[in-house]
C-alpha cells in the first residue's frame, strides 16, 4: 500500500513539473506561407489558421499561433486585401506589396513582422477606405489615394498604424477617421485635397491646428474624443501669413513652433510713436523695436502760430498758441512783449515824452528832469536843471512836477504854493462855519 502511494506522490509530482514547464515555455511552430503574387497572396490568407496573438506575459503565459504569410518577390493586387475573423503576421522580408484596392480587417489583425523591411503600401479603395479596421489591429507602411471618402478609418475596436504618410489627394473627402472606439497612429504627415477634412474624431471634424499636447503619447499631436483618439507625429508644418518677430528678425511660424523665412529686419528712418512713447518699425512686419519713453527737449519749437517742446521722434508736448506777456521788456533803443517760448510781439523804437522834472531847481542847487517812453516806461533821456542862482529857495513861487506814474502812460501834477495852500485853508473854513 505505501508502494502504491508512493509510485502516486511520483507521477503527480511529474505531471505537476511538466504542467508548469508547459505554463512557462510555450512553443508552436506557426505556418509559415510563401507568397509572390495576388493568386499566391489570397490562398494563402484562405489558407491561414484563426490564429492568436501571443502574451508570454500573461498568466499561464498565451501562445502565438498566428501563421506567417512571407514575400518572396514584390507585386501588386488589383482587388482588396480583405481579412475577417483572422489574425495574420505578414513578413515582407524586404519586397513591396502594393494594395491598389484598399484593405479591409475585421474581427482580427494583419501585423507587419519588422515594419522596416520592405514596403506595404495601399491605395485606391474598398468601401470607401482604403484601409479599414473594425474590431481588428492593421499596419501599413503608407496610404495613398485619390478616391477614397477616408484614407484611413478605425471603427469600433480598431486600430491601426501607418508608419509612414496618409495622403488623400481627393478634393473635399477625409484623410483619417476615428470612430466608436477607433485609435489610428500615424507616424508621418496628413495630406489632404484643398476642400478635404485633415481628420475627423467620434464625426467631429477637425484641423490640423486644433491638436493637443498629451503626457501619454509624447512626441505626437493628439486629437481625442472621450472614445477615439488619432496621434500624428509629423504633421506637415501650417506657417501663418502674419509676421512674428523680435528685436533683431522676423519670421513666419508654424503652430508647432517652427520658424520659416528667417529675415532681419529693414528699419523705417522715421522711428514711429503714439502718446506713450517711440518705436523703430521693420519696414516689412511692422514689429515694434526698441521701444522708449519720449524724452521731449527742453528748448521751445515754434512757428508763427504757435509752441512746443518736441521729442527725437517727432512727437510733441505742451502744444498752445502764442500769447504774448503782460510786462514790456526793453532795450536802449526798442522795447517788446514776449510769450513764454521767446517769440516777440509789438516790436517798435522808443516813443519819448516831454522833459518830466523831477527835482526842481533852487537858487544855489540844480534839479533833473528826463523823458520816457510813453509805451514802456523806460527812461529815454535824462539830464540836470541848473540852479537859478535868484534865490528863494524851493518854498518860493509857483512850479509844477509832473511825476511819471508805474507803466500806465499817466503823469500825476503836484501844485506847491504858499497862496494855494492858504487858498485851500480859507474854503474850509467857510464851509465849515456855512454848515454850522
Amino acid at each position: 500500500m505505501k508502494t502504491h502511494k508512493r509510485i502516486l506522490s511520483i507521477f503527480l509530482a511529474l505531471a505537476l513539473a511538466c504542467g508548469l514547464l508547459a505554463l512557462t515555455s510555450v512553443t508552436v511552430q506557426a505556418a509559415v506561407r510563401p507568397v509572390n503574387s495576388e493568386a499566391t497572396l489570397h490562398s494563402a490568407i484562405a489558407a491561414a489558421a484563426v490564429g492568436v496573438i501571443g502574451n508570454p506575459d500573461a498568466t499561464p503565459p498565451i501562445a502565438d499561433t498566428r501563421d506567417i504569410i512571407q514575400l518572396t518577390g514584390s507585386f501588386a493586387c488589383s482587388s482588396a486585401i480583405v481579412i475577417d475573423g483572422k489574425n495574420i503576421i505578414l513578413d515582407l522580408n524586404g519586397f513591396t506589396l502594393s494594395a491598389n484596392f484598399g484593405v479591409d480587417v475585421r474581427n482580427g489583425s494583419l501585423l507587419l513582422a519588422d515594419p522596416g523591411d520592405g514596403a506595404f503600401n495601399v491605395s485606391g479603395q474598398t468601401g470607401g477606405n482604403a484601409v479599414f479596421a473594425f474590431k481588428a489591429q492593421v499596419q501599413v507602411t503608407s496610404v495613398n489615394t485619390s478616391n477614397a471618402a477616408r484614407a484611413v478609418t478605425a471603427g469600433t475596436g480598431g486600430v491601426i498604424t501607418v508608419f509612414g504618410n496618409v495622403t488623400n489627394s481627393s478634393e473635399s473627402d477625409i484623410g483619417v477617421r476615428a470612430n466608436d472606439g477607433g485609435k489610428v497612429i500615424v507616424e508621418g504627415a496628413i495630406t489632404v485635397g484643398a476642400k478635404g477634412t485633415y481628420l475627423d474624431v467620434a464625426m467631429t471634424p477637425r484641423t490640423q491646428e486644433q491638436f493637443s499636447f498629451n503626457a501619454l503619447y509624447p512626441g505626437y499631436q493628439t486629437y481625442k474624443s472621450d472614445t477615439s483618439i488619432v496621434l500624428v507625429r509629423h504633421a506637415p508644418h501650417v506657417f501663418g501669413d502674419a509676421w512674428v518677430g523680435d528685436d533683431d528678425d522676423h519670421w513666419v511660424e508654424c503652430i508647432c513652433g517652427e520658424k520659416d523665412e528667417v529675415t532681419p529686419h529693414t528699419l523705417e528712418a522715421d522711428l514711429a510713436f503714439d502718446e506713450t512713447g517711440h518705436w523703430n518699425t521693420c519696414e516689412e512686419c511692422d514689429t515694434k523695436i526698441s521701444f522708449a519713453a519720449h524724452d521731449f527737449a527742453a528748448a521751445w519749437e515754434t512757428d508763427d502760430d504757435s509752441h512746443w517742446h518736441e521729442c527725437a521722434c517727432g512727437a510733441v508736448s505742451g502744444f498752445a498758441a502764442h500769447a504774448a506777456g503782460a510786462t514790456w521788456l526793453y532795450d536802449d533803443d526798442d522795447h517788446w512783449k514776449e510769450c513764454e517760448c521767446g517769440v516777440v510781439f509789438g516790436l517798435a523804437a522808443h516813443t519819448p515824452s516831454d522833459w518830466l522834472v523831477e527835482v526842481k531847481p533852487t537858487a544855489v542847487t540844480a534839479g533833473s528832469r528826463f523823458k520816457v517812453c510813453t509805451a514802456c516806461g523806460f527812461v529815454t533821456e535824462s539830464e540836470s536843471i541848473p540852479a537859478t542862482g535868484t534865490g528863494g529857495g524851493s518854498s518860493g513861487g509857483d512850479y509844477i512836477i509832473k511825476k511819471y506814474v508805474g507803466q500806465l502812460g499817466c503823469y500825476t501834477t503836484y501844485e506847491s504854493s504858499f497862496w494855494n495852500w492858504f487858498k485851500y485853508i480859507v474854503l474850509f473854513g467857510w464851509i465849515w462855519m456855512w454848515f454850522i
